[in-house]
């Protein structure tokens, strides 16, 4: 589309700016996002005065980070931030009028040919793209008249798009309610109907007490402490009449604290799951430390089908999270920072691990309880136990799952969907740069 256009090399139509600021402002500094984000205000912070220069900083200037160049940081200074200042590293250039200094920034960006520039980086530790390299590179220039339209084209797209973007965002935030409001309909008893026939959850109460007995005198489990009665004012919401709020402890056949041992990057051994491995619910079982076969830990640590791994230390957002574990009996361990919750059979473990997930139990069990120290959220295994859980018929629990699996599925594919239509805004955009700059 440039064809029989000039070369010229940008060192010709650009002037680094060395305008220096008498008296810094920190109020008034800039910073360059990366990923072609664009130039905006920096975020005030207590800088210790020293002898770094500022420069001022004009509307119109093309402007970079010279660590970051290749990783699309960098743009034109818009109005709204004019005689902001910025340091030398983030050098900034008047542009001659042959050229509109949006197209040095469209140009760089077409086929993110930003990245191709690593190569003009230099130096130790942190490599950095130097002005006279950039004064090198060289860019088709057509006459002004036609980057002008060629740029109007460009931006009346990024308006569309960024339209089209919000409402694609929008929709992934509505999947994302979905999913909490089946989560609550499901642990709420209102997603599914109730049968009468099903056993009542006090008799599953009764199984699970006399099948705990049985294993502490056979002495494979030890005796807890009772835990204490449940109070109506702990009651979140009242349940259908065949279920009953119990504590999670007393449907617990077991849980254990992670192995504490240093996991490595070796090819042998048993593969450690930690904290960063639970996500949306399920194990991520992918690339994996592991630690020895002949651990001490081993085998008691070693995960069988449908045990629960809860994340007993993470940040504030993160502690609680739990995922269901479905893989092959004694493959895999788990860390430290996770508890793993081994339930009778009575209690279909896709539905705890449901309500693990669910509003209610963030926001009335774990929320409350959660202790923050040093930058981390702590929730240990004595108040896991002592937190509320809503048990219904076991047949119910079985038909919730179900239910919830279907729903999931239907949010999974819409956003798949949606995520497919946001790429594809972004390859629409990258196509049209890309035909635009083709020789």
């Amino acid at each position: 589309m440039l064809q029989n256009c000039d070369l010229v090399k940008l060192g010709d139509i650009l002037a680094e700016s060395k305008d220096e600021v008498a008296t810094p402002d920190p109020k008034k500094r800039i910073r360059v996002r990366l990923n072609v984000q664009g130039v905006e205000r920096r975020p005030e912070t207590n800088d210790v005065e020293g002898a770094t220069k500022y420069f001022i900083r004009r509307r119109g200037q093309f402007i970079y980070g010279k660590q970051n160049l290749f990783k699309g940081a960098f743009g034109v200074i818009p109005l709204e931030l004019d005689g902001f200042e910025s340091s030398s590293d983030l050098p900034a250039f008047d542009v001659d009028e042959s050229c509109n200094p949006e197209w040095i920034y469209y140009y760089l960006r077409h086929g993110k040919f930003y990245e191709e520039l690593v190569t003009l980086a230099a130096g130790t530790g942190s490599r950095r793209v130097q002005p006279k390299k950039l004064y090198d590179l060289t860019i088709p220039l057509p006459e002004r008249k036609v980057q002008d339209a060629l740029i109007c084209s460009f931006k009346a797209f990024e308006t569309k798009q960024k339209g089209l973007d919000a409402s694609i965002r929008e929709i992934q935030a509505n999947i994302h309610n979905l999913r909490r409001a089946i989560l609550q309909e499901a642990v709420s008893g209102k997603l599914v109907p109730q049968d009468p026939n099903d056993e009542p959850a006090t008799e599953l109460l009764k199984r699970i007490k006399a099948n705990k007995d049985d294993l502490i005198r056979e002495g494979r489990i030890r005796k807890e402490k009772d835990l204490p009665p449940i109070t109506d004012k702990e009651i979140p919401y009242e349940l259908p009449q065949r279920w009953k709020w119990i504590r999670t402890g007393d449907l617990l056949a077991s849980f254990d604290y992670g192995t504490s041992q240093k996991s490595l990057d070796i090819t042998e051994g048993i593969p450690v799951v930690s904290m960063g491995n639970v996500v949306g619910g399920r194990l991520n079982l992918l690339n994996l430390k592991r630690i020895s076969r002949d651990s001490e830990d081993l085998p008691k640590l070693l995960l069988r089908r449908n045990d629960i791994l809860f994340n007993r230390t993470n940040s504030l957002e993160l502690v609680g999270k739990a995922g269901i574990y479905e893989g092959e009996n004694d493959q895999f361990t788990f860390a430290s920072y996770l508890i793993r919750i081994r339930i009778f059979d009575y209690v279909h473990p896709k539905y705890l691990n449901y309500y693990l997930a669910s509003r209610t139990f963030r926001e009335t069990q774990i929320d409350p309880e959660v202790v923050q120290q040093c930058g981390q959220a702590n929730f240990n295994g004595t108040k896991l136990r002592k937190t509320l859980f809503p048990l219904p018929p076991l047949q119910e629990q079985k038909r919730i799952a179900e239910k919830v699996e279907q729903l999931t599925k239907v949010c999974d594919e819409l956003e798949g969907k949606n995520n497919e239509n946001l790429d594809n805004s972004e390859i629409l955009m990258e196509a049209m740069l890309n035909e635009a700059f083709a020789s």
